[in-house]
């Protein structure tokens, strides 16, 4: 099969805008902290560059822009040399670059292109093409000019907008440059971005997580907390009500427990909550002859621990092999049988595309959107199907990540239904519970069993509600990431009610979350704090900016009402976003203000009125709150 094989695809210009403006919104401030240290860097090269234009360059400064780290991606390497950047026909395509402007955009990249064809069609320079002089002319002109390398527009966005790879000798890749080029102008110029460099950076930022198709990008958030549980096991998302905590939370979860596995749990602490709820306790039951009878109990926590447990101890009992019984090439031609040559599946972001064909060591497949055809190389597949870690298309670090995750994920749920009936996969728990006290009263595992295992989470929503000492007891030493299973410092204890043995294993991760509103973390408990990795989700007023409800800015409004509390009161304090997110009109701004906002704040200035009034103004009529109307229509300048 050709790899470079083309057709025609129309590229979506809507959706193109819609992601860079989604990515623009992200990662702004990330750019104005880096653009100039990156402009520093290109001006630095154009300085060198403009000196073809007086005489040719020499090898000593070729060199040096063979170095040029642009965008920290990648430096210039094949296809440049001093007898390629010095040849007559690059020298007038450097100066169609330089000479590119509002006006002439458009003749400037059709004449661009043009030259483009005309060097690859007479052959005298080998290695140079689209993505290098894009590459140079961005380093001459980046207001015009953005790189095409493949890590700064990646595959995953080519294939959300429709645009093929520009590369190899084929004028039909000249064209779809063209086209990217002109439409990723009119979109910048649409958004008032200031350069194409800019548009290059947000792109080059690109990663799709979602079922949507929407260009949802890897929230920060998402990747903090995996930094965090990667670290100490456990983090506390902190920060004032309504701002997602709980949310960003079962959205982790959601992502890292894609392999059609539940292993997940949620609880809520309270005052109430003991000991004998998250471990184990004793609870009253009734025999057949109705007596009542005392017997001890798991609670949440302890068959969170078991249950992952058991997963290291099923692989260790498989040799290693997460497959169970079931072999890779078996695998493999289970997934042939159930998909022949013309079978249609879908990637994670719901973009259709049809196996093609089948070879002894590949999978041919091309989407339906008239993309190009690809290669995935049942060795990779392979490598990613094993990789617990893999639970989205970014994970991937390769070439065609979505359709490589796409592949590996359908052959997990095969796999799930030819192991249906082993004997590990109809284990009650009592059963699994058995096998676990016996392997770890014997030190059956090690560190390397749970490799493989897959990763078990569990959510406690309001943590710091809970009285730590009296749910944790001893056991909040175990969660000491180097004190699980397996680990150096391993501790095994006996619980106290049932006397079995028991440890807390390294592929459990606990997430709290916690209302700074009810309590601050300096009141934590101590122990508590030195073992959980902490996490503020502060208000996002950037999901409301674009939300103006007759002339009143939900992000301006919230941004205001905020400052104002921290004045008069503490950061702890603030108001999350999360209130105005579903507000589409008047009425439902007003439904909030007077049932959920107000309500909220009078809490907060209990029996302070004079506080009250000074962050809601008018809507304090003679010590008492009153709204209408005509009050919420003269508010707006106060709230903002």
């Amino acid at each position: 099969m050709n790899i470079n094989k083309m057709v025609v695809i129309t590229m979506d210009e809507k959706k193109f805008k819609e992601i860079v403006g989604n990515l623009r919104k992200e990662y702004k401030d990330e750019w104005e902290k880096e653009k100039n240290e990156i402009i520093k860097v290109i001006e630095d090269a154009r300085t060198i560059l403009l000196n073809v234009k007086d005489g040719d360059l020499t090898d000593e400064l070729t060199e040096k822009i063979k170095k040029v780290d642009l965008l920290k991606y990648q430096t210039l390497s094949s296809g440049l040399d001093d007898k390629s950047i010095n040849n007559k026909s690059i020298k007038e395509i450097l100066e169609i670059a330089c000479n590119t402007n509002d006006e002439n955009f458009e003749e400037m990249i059709d004449k661009f292109g043009d030259k483009i064809v005309e060097i690859l069609n007479n052959g005298e320079i080998k290695g140079v093409g689209t993505t290098l002089l894009s590459v140079l002319s961005t380093i001459l002109n980046c207001k015009y000019y953005m790189p095409i390398l493949e890590k700064i527009i990646p595959m995953d966005i080519r294939d959300e907008i429709g645009v093929n790879r520009f590369l190899g000798c084929d004028s039909k890749n000249v064209k779809d440059f063209k086209q990217f080029m002109k439409t990723a102008n009119k979109i910048r110029k649409e958004l008032e971005i200031d350069s194409m460099l800019e548009v290059a950076y947000y792109l080059s930022k690109y990663s799709i997580i979602t079922n949507n198709g929407g260009g949802e990008t890897i929230p920060k958030e998402i990747k903090e907390m995996d930094k965090i549980l990667e670290n100490k096991k456990q983090t506390i998302l902190y920060g004032v009500p309504g701002t997602g905590k709980t949310y960003l939370a079962n959205k982790y979860i959601k992502e890292k427990t894609s392999n059609g596995k539940n292993n997940s749990e949620f609880t809520t602490f309270h005052q109430s909550y003991s000991y004998e709820d998250f471990i184990e306790g004793y609870r009253p039951k009734n025999d057949e002859n109705g007596n009542i009878n005392y017997e001890v109990e798991d609670g949440i926590f302890k068959k969170m621990c078991i249950l992952a447990i058991g997963e290291a101890l099923k692989n260790k009992e498989n040799d290693g092999n997460i497959i169970s019984n079931i072999d890779f090439d078996t695998l493999i031609e289970k997934f042939k049988e159930k998909h022949p040559i013309g079978s249609k599946l879908k990637t994670k972001n719901g973009k259709h595309f049809e196996i093609s064909n089948y070879g002894s060591n590949a999978i041919d497949i091309k989407p339906l959107n008239g993309g190009q055809e690809y290669t995935l190389l049942i060795k990779k597949l392979e490598e990613f199907y094993n990789d617990q870690d893999v639970t989205r298309p970014s994970d991937i670090k390769y070439t065609n990540p979505t359709y490589y995750y796409s592949i590996s994920k359908e052959l997990r749920h095969i796999d799930n239904g030819l192991n249906n009936n082993t004997k590990n996969e109809n284990l009650t728990y009592e059963e699994i519970k058995q096998k676990v006290i016996h392997a770890i009263k014997n030190k059956e595992l090690t560190k390397e069993d749970f490799k493989n295992a897959p990763k078990y989470y569990l959510i406690i929503d309001e943590i710091n509600r809970g009285n730590i000492s009296n749910v944790l007891g001893e056991l909040i030493t175990l969660l000491e990431k180097d004190k699980r299973l397996g680990e150096e410092n391993e501790i095994i204890t006996t619980l106290p009610y049932s006397k079995e043995s028991f440890a807390v294993p390294p592929n459990l991760y606990i997430i709290g979350t916690m209302n700074t509103a009810d309590r601050s973390i300096a009141l934590l408990d101590i122990a508590l704090r030195r073992r959980f990795g902490f996490m503020e989700i502060e208000p996002d007023y950037k999901a409301l900016q674009d939300k103006n409800i007759e002339g009143i800015n939900l992000a301006e409004l919230l941004e205001g009402l905020n400052k104002k509390i921290v004045e008069l009161i503490d950061k702890d304090h603030r108001i999350g976003h999360s209130y105005f997110l579903n507000v589409k009109d008047i009425e439902d701004l007003r439904f909030v203000w007077r049932y959920e906002i107000i309500p909220l704040l009078e809490e907060y200035f209990y029996g302070d009125f004079e506080g009250l009034k000074k962050v809601i103004g008018d809507f304090i009529k003679n010590g008492e709150i009153a709204l209408n109307e005509d009050n919420q229509n003269n508010q707006q300048g106060d709230d903002k």
